[in-house]
């Protein structure tokens, strides 16, 4: 428990991007409101299976970009793609974009097999 309360404190001194093991992952969405959850994998992924109430917004599809300008930034954004490979990238347009707080699953989706 004590991780976690440090990794809020973290997350909101400043560190814009944070990738968190899936036990705080999770423990983050549910203390917080308001989130978005982005799944950056493509959408066959995603319709495969997916996160509860994520979106799909796919890292490799061209309107990735246009999809996240649209969205609130001052909202919390957690994301993950299949290995946490292509959520970095994914991230650091985030974080350009304006986005303050962007929460990484750390291993990706795999992990939660």
């Amino acid at each position: 428990m004590g991780a976690l309360i440090g990794c809020q404190q973290n997350i909101y001194d400043g560190i814009k991007i944070k990738q968190v093991p899936k036990e705080q992952y999770f423990a983050l969405i549910d203390s917080l409101n308001n989130e978005y959850i982005i799944d950056v994998r493509t959408g066959l992924e995603y319709n495969r299976a997916h996160i509860e109430n994520a979106v799909s917004i796919s890292f490799l599809n061209t309107d990735f970009d246009w999809k996240i300008a649209e969205l609130d930034t001052s909202r919390p954004v957690f994301i993950y793609c299949e290995t946490a490979h292509r959520s970095p990238f994914a991230a650091k347009k985030l974080q350009k974009a304006g986005f303050g707080v962007i929460i990484d699953l750390e291993g990706g989706y795999s992990t939660l097999r």
